[in-house]
């Protein structure tokens, strides 16, 4: 295959600097090869989904075994097949390479070529008409969840976000209703993704948080999956939604007592759901008035920090909770007693392997340093002992000396040498020391 398209380029080249009879010779040429070409892809692509009955279970096997599809993406086939889409003028080479790589597209080796994973052509994808042939085809009802998992990667963009929202926020509305009435786990998937980006996509949110929250707490709790997996998305989009007013959606959805049970269910129980608790109560800690609610549970902040402290996400969460606590002065007079637990839990962990956790308790430790001084002598003592904890083993445990050593302890002040002491040096009287 790789001879060919080679030999493609080759006549395409001879085409374009050749008469005209040439010319014609060489795209006949092209046209049989693309032919050729089409009938190869067209064998491979159908391979695994058209075998017949009477095959022998061996060439099943091998159509199944991952191993095959390996070796062909190790020899560059997935640059081969884009290529084979540019020779437009062979519709059947166009589908049996587009029905190979939708194969191929199947395996995590090869998400990288796909054009809704790779950041430059998702952002390319605004220029184009994809997101409204998208958007049309989920909103009337016509699209398969490929075609939702393709607007899930899309909107991690934020400009392809922008434009599925629309500029009043019709479209939002729209997939809000069909993610909330529809109970579409795909399409709450994709509200989730656009929730994530700041600025006016957020202001959409507001008017539907009441609504997201009511579905988030009572499909987040039942034991069917599809029902908490639903909550979880619900729960997730209202979690990083900044501008809402906390503190009133706290009061009318008794948001704190609801926290509390979720964050206080036995470890490992139901840990997605409680990290996007600890999200939702670090976005609310933004906001002094919703911050103040959160003040009874700081026991299970910490007693939570202390149970996950090998869950490095649940760390981070906790870390920035407290830190959005710690900027409000009235609530860091409550946090940070001479004996709180926060300031060591925060030490201990400022020289943790994780840089995202060190970079929170880093921030931390600045705002626990300028509220006392008692704290800021213990914070500099603890990175004292850090950079010099080999020179402290060292003057604590002593240096182990040999039999006969002479040790500084043998000098005394005022000291006198015989004449036979050699110090080492043989200098002329007039010869310079330096």
């Amino acid at each position: 295959m790789e001879y060919e398209l080679k030999r493609a380029d080759l006549w395409a080249a001879e085409a374009q600097n050749s008469d005209e009879k040439n010319a014609r010779k060489c795209r006949l040429a092209i046209r049989k090869q693309q032919a050729l070409l089409a009938a190869v892809f067209f064998s491979l692509s159908q391979f695994t989904a058209f075998l017949p009955l009477a095959c022998i279970s061996l060439l099943t096997n091998l159509a199944h075994d991952i191993n095959v599809e390996l070796k062909m993406v190790r020899r560059d086939i997935v640059p081969m097949l884009l290529k084979c889409l540019t020779f437009r003028d062979s519709a059947e080479l166009t589908l049996a390479t587009v029905q190979f790589l939708l194969k191929l597209s199947m395996f995590e080796e090869n998400k990288a070529a796909l054009l809704s994973i790779n950041d430059d052509a998702k952002a390319m994808l605004t220029f184009t008409d994809a997101m409204q042939l998208l958007m049309r085809d989920l909103l009337t009802g016509n699209g398969s969840e490929a075609t939702k998992a393709v607007l899930l990667n899309a909107c991690a963009e934020k400009r392809n976000a922008q434009l599925v929202c629309g500029p009043d926020g019709q479209g939002l509305s729209l997939l809000l209703d069909a993610a909330l009435d529809g109970r579409d786990l795909m399409v709450a998937k994709i509200v989730r993704s656009i929730a994530y980006h700041e600025g006016p996509t957020q202001d959409m949110f507001v008017s539907a948080m009441p609504r997201l929250l009511e579905a988030g707490i009572k499909n987040s709790t039942m034991p069917e999956d599809e029902n908490a997996a639903l909550g979880l998305e619900f729960i997730g989009t209202a979690a990083v939604i900044r501008v809402a007013d906390w503190s009133n959606l706290c009061a009318s959805h008794d948001l704190v007592n609801w926290m509390g049970e979720r964050l206080k269910s036995p470890a490992g129980e139901n840990e997605p759901l409680q990290l996007q608790v600890v999200v939702m109560c670090g976005t609310m800690a933004r906001q002094i008035d919703a911050a103040r609610n959160l003040v009874p549970l700081l026991e299970v902040f910490l007693q939570l920090l202390h149970s996950m402290q090998e869950d490095d996400e649940f760390v981070v969460q906790l870390l920035y909770l407290f830190l959005q606590l710690l900027r409000h002065r009235e609530l860091a007079n409550r946090l940070m007693g001479a004996d709180s637990a926060l300031g060591a839990y925060v030490i201990d962990l400022m020289h943790d392997k994780n840089p995202a956790i060190r970079e929170m308790c880093d921030n931390a430790l600045v705002i626990i340093g300028e509220h006392s001084q008692e704290w800021a002598r213990r914070i500099a003592g603890e990175r004292f002992r850090w950079h010099n904890a080999q020179w402290l083993d060292t003057v604590e445990g002593g240096i182990a000396c040999d039999e006969g050593a002479v040790m500084d302890d043998d000098y005394v002040p005022g000291m006198l040498f015989d004449d036979q002491f050699d110090d080492g040096f043989d200098l002329a009287v007039d010869e310079p020391i330096f």
